[in-house]
């Protein structure tokens, strides 16, 4: 057993969270073990199954994993991979979606009518409410410690969270999912469900990188300036923009979601469809991150 401390207000309180180790056994039905179709040059394998609808990611240089399994009704989960095992660290989550890490704490969105925002602090095993949103969704902090949000609705917009007030960022969006920061970490990349487009954010102005996309959901910013960007379908894309041209790295996916980039170019991806992490690299010799 390991207790985490919640803290919201004024008020604290104790709760207990199982810590529950699983192996992964391969023991898969044959469709699940299918691989998606990958861009010449890249290998996919299967990093992790047997995830009930895994979202969002994140990988450590330690290659660490935090994901987020967005179950409703109580039943949502933030758990830890090291290796073959899976440690519960968080449930009795509302739909847990968005995922970001900063400094030893983790940052976790419940995308409901008033979801949670949490701060997990790690080393400290203590679980703070800062905000209640709307649907809020995509997550990222900046290096001053700014936190943006987006809330996935029809009317929908970025907020930004900091020092204990919240400010919009953006707003008139349609559907925002998935937001990154670019290497001058002042683009905010988002992306737009329901239109089908990337936008970057920067000084108040907006711009449209790519569009004619098919419900981009996630999108995860490389330190070459690439974006990378799932479309969440049934039969859904990994997609790399760059320079202004979009490749496909991989088709055939089963509502991908969430996308970590790991220390020598490995991308992870989330296939909530098939309840598994996906870990694809370039073939070839090593590369730094992509």
């Amino acid at each position: 057993m390991i207790e985490y401390r919640v803290v919201r207000g004024n008020a604290a309180l104790w709760f207990c969270i199982l810590i529950s180790t699983l192996f992964w056994n391969g023991d898969v039905e044959s469709n699940e073990a299918v691989l998606p179709q990958v861009d010449e040059g890249w290998h996919a394998e299967i990093f992790q199954a047997d995830l009930p609808r895994v979202d969002n990611i994140v990988v450590l240089p330690d290659q660490t994993v935090y994901a987020t399994l967005e179950l409703g009704q109580g039943n949502g989960k933030l758990i830890r991979i090291q290796g073959k095992h899976v440690a519960t660290l968080l449930n009795n989550l509302h739909r847990p979606d968005g995922l970001a890490y900063h400094r030893q704490r983790l940052y976790v969105t419940e995308e409901v009518s008033r979801g949670r925002i949490l701060s997990v602090d790690i080393p400290a095993r203590e679980v703070r409410v800062i905000a209640r949103l709307r649907h809020p969704e995509g997550i990222e902090m900046d290096d001053n410690g700014t936190l943006y949000v987006s809330e996935d609705r029809v009317s929908g917009r970025i907020l930004a969270l900091a020092e204990n007030q919240v400010r919009v960022h953006a707003s008139n969006l349609v559907r925002p999912e998935g937001l990154c920061l670019g290497p001058d970490q002042k683009t905010l990349y988002v992306a737009e469900t329901s239109t089908g487009r990337i936008l970057a954010l920067k000084h108040g102005q907006t711009r449209v990188i790519a569009e004619g996309l098919h419900e981009p959901d996630q999108v995860e910013c490389g330190k070459d300036g690439a974006i990378w960007i799932t479309e969440d379908q049934k039969s859904g894309r990994l997609l790399r923009h760059f320079h202004g041209v979009v490749q496909t790295i991989a088709s055939s996916l089963r509502e991908p979601q969430g996308i970590s980039l790991g220390m020598h170019g490995e991308v992870y991806v989330s296939e909530q469809g098939k309840n598994r992490i996906l870990k694809l690299r370039k073939l070839g010799k090593v590369e730094k991150e992509p």
